[in-house]
């Protein structure tokens, strides 16, 4: 734990730095050419930056101590019973949480913090104007820290205190993963309204109202004497703010440790629901038509509940989902700003960009959840009834991460494009897509000798710091450069094919790859982690290595997997159509809303449209196979002098089916 801390600490301080020497480049070198009112105003932008990542770092702080912060039952059951005060407990909590938050918030802004204030001192400042700047920055810094902080304080704190202990468990950890992503996505589609122009446009006042950092710069502005009335209003809504969720925040946490941590002792944890059982059910069927062999189905109903119930786990793959919706909603910042909607309804770089990045980090979280172990007792069962080749156990943890990430995705994405796209498009990108989703799963698993969550773990083994960082800037260059080749590609049905043969041939490299790796002398599944000299794990087997492949035990081969898997893909097919088919129903009916009225027949309804005055009536006859809508070019210009009408032919346009018999 020190270890993480100080590492977390210098890669804040090293961010601190960086943004630093940029802080200078910009503004200690440009008073000659421009004025310090000038240099004052482009500062907007920077310092509601800078309050944005202080925010940012804190809510994610906060979130990942989210199980430490108020008292659990562990506190009561441990801390309850020993001869020590509650209010030294209480008191050690805070004591502890304050200097937590106060070494991340000085982190943050270590180098910006000494730097920064002394480059944008107003004009006019007086002698000490440089420490009026300098507390200013500082105190902004800590308010906006603590605004946050205290927010999602209040926010754990009254659904503590409102919910049922057993219901608040339940809950917690949605309000975790909610706080999470609401944290991350606001850093990355904050809108830039941090000029003058912005302040004062009425179009802005409501974005200005509901976001805090925006408040916050407010504040900074009128502590460091900048005499702007668009301002004030600001600073009074971050004093408002920061008082009112404080107080929240203070009484739900001196109420919690006045009763609640004796009352929890006495209170059930989580029992089982009746979703929990209807999830249950869902996964043993599924199980149960996809894995058709015992072991198989043991190990993928061992990995998608240990992934339903450990928090742990779900806890790291949030992070890696936050950070890569994150990163893919800043591709998507340009089309979610866009005031017009066509630049969905076509394909598009941001689009297919952000696609791709939230596969990888969906792909690259569970690969890195598969390696940390749950408890010894996983281990022991598989390990002891290790009977089957290694190539069995790499097939169905393959297939098992399929069927948890990009199986789903693939299904999501396949009704978004169809929702908004022409099908054959969307059609040719789902098939590269699945060559790609294929790809990154047989890479991902490439040297994975294991079975989910069973495996000891050397935690400096792995080092995370240099190969997710290589990982992440690899798949963001193939983000920028893939995707415009993808874009390309999908203008030709040759084209889609060239690249579809060669992420083929990829996965047929990654299969080799994968299949070399396995071979002896390492066709043995791993329980422990090899540890170099500094550590040497127990070897507890009984056969001291004699253990050979050749007396694995070959499956059993079901004559029935094959058309279970038929089955299971035609049937999922047919969800696609019908969700597409019911939501690009509703699409079109709110895109295009019906022209005319609806006139009964006998038994159906055709669609009329009349328009002007006058005799005799004209009507416009609809070609083969088209509705009337074909004349709405044509219908006003004969309006002017005449009434004109067309009508939709049955099963076209608005108009109801016609019977199969009359023609």
């Amino acid at each position: 734990m020190h270890n993480l801390l100080s590492q977390l600490a210098a890669v804040l301080a090293a961010l601190s730095f960086v943004l630093m020497l940029g802080d200078v480049r910009k503004y200690a070198f440009a008073s000659d050419r421009i004025s310090a009112t000038r240099i004052s105003e482009l500062a907007w932008s920077d310092q509601e930056f800078l309050i944005s990542l202080a925010m940012a770092v804190v809510g994610i702080f906060t979130i990942l101590m989210w199980d430490t912060l108020f008292p659990d039952r562990r506190d009561g059951l441990i801390l309850g019973s020993l001869p020590v005060r509650m209010r030294t407990i209480f008191r050690a909590k805070v004591t502890a949480i304050a200097a937590a938050l106060g070494l991340t918030v000085l982190a943050v802004n270590a180098f910006t913090g000494l730097v920064y204030p002394f480059l944008v001192i107003p004009e006019h400042a007086g002698a000490f104007g440089f420490v009026r700047s300098f507390a200013a920055y500082w105190g902004t810094m800590a308010a906006a820290s603590l605004f946050t902080f205290f927010m999602l304080l209040a926010m754990q704190g009254v659904a503590l205190h409102l919910l049922p202990h057993c219901l608040f468990l339940r809950v917690s950890g949605y309000l975790q993963l909610t706080a999470f992503f609401v944290v991350v996505s606001s850093f990355f589609l904050m809108p830039s309204l941090a000029n003058p122009r912005s302040l004062i446009d009425p179009g802005s006042q409501l974005q200005l109202k509901i976001i805090p950092s925006f408040w916050f710069l407010g504040l900074f502005q009128e502590l460091n004497g900048t005499a702007r009335p668009e301002f004030a209003w600001l600073a009074q809504r971050a004093g408002w703010g920061l008082l009112i969720v404080s107080g929240v925040a203070i009484t739900a946490y001196v109420l919690a440790y006045g009763g609640y941590v004796r009352r929890i002792v006495e209170q059930s944890g989580v029992v089982p629901s009746d979703r929990n059982v209807a999830a249950n059910g869902v996964l043993r069927a599924l199980a149960r038509n996809c894995f058709p062999q015992p072991l198989s189905r043991a190990i993928f109903l061992f990995t998608a509940r240990t992934l339903a119930r450990s928090r742990q786990h779900r806890m790291l793959m949030a992070i890696y989902g936050g950070i890569g919706l994150s990163v893919a909603l800043l591709y998507l910042r340009e089309l979610i700003y866009r005031q017009d909607a066509h630049g969905w309804k076509a394909p598009d770089v941001p689009l297919l960009a952000a696609i791709t990045v939230l596969l990888f980090f969906i792909v690259t979280g569970l690969r890195t959840c598969f390696a940390l172990p749950v408890e010894p007792r996983a281990n022991w069962i598989f390990r002891l009834t290790e009977m089957q080749d290694i190539r069995v156990y790499a097939k169905v943890v393959r297939q098992t991460l399929l069927m948890l990430a990009p199986g789903p995705f693939w299904f999501a994405t396949a009704i978004l494009l169809f929702t908004l796209w022409p099908w054959k498009p969307a059609a040719g990108y789902l098939l590269i897509q699945l060559l790609f989703s294929l790809l990154v799963v047989s890479v991902a698993l490439g040297k994975f000798r294991k079975i989910p969550f069973t495996c000891t773990y050397l935690p400096g083994k792995a080092n995370l710091k240099v190969t997710l960082g290589a990982y992440a800037i690899l798949i963001l260059s193939i983000a920028d450069f893939g995707v415009r080749v993808e874009l390309v590609s999908l203008g030709s049905l040759g084209r889609i094919l060239i690249l579809a043969a060669l992420l083929a041939a990829g996965l047929r490299w990654s299969a080799v790859r994968a299949r070399r790796a396995i071979m002896p002398p390492d066709n043995r599944l791993q329980f422990e982690e090899q540890a170099g000299a500094e550590a040497s794990p127990l070897d507890l087997r009984s056969d001291q290595g004699r253990y050979r492949a050749d007396t694995h035990l070959e499956p059993a081969r079901s004559r029935g997997s094959l058309l279970r898997m038929v089955s299971l893909i035609t049937v999922g097919i047919a969800v696609v159509v019908f969700l597409y088919e019911q939501v690009s129903g509703w699409f079109y009916r709110r895109e295009y809303p019906q022209i005319g009225q609806r006139v009964d027949i006998g038994g159906r309804k055709l669609n009329l449209y009349c328009t002007g005055q006058g005799g005799p009536a004209v009507l416009l006859e609809a070609g083969g196979n088209t509705p009337g809508y074909g004349w709405v070019l044509v219908q006003p210009e004969i309006a002017k002098f005449t009434r004109a009408c067309w009508y939709d032919r049955a099963g076209y346009g608005w108009s109801d089916p016609g019977s199969l018999t009359s023609h």
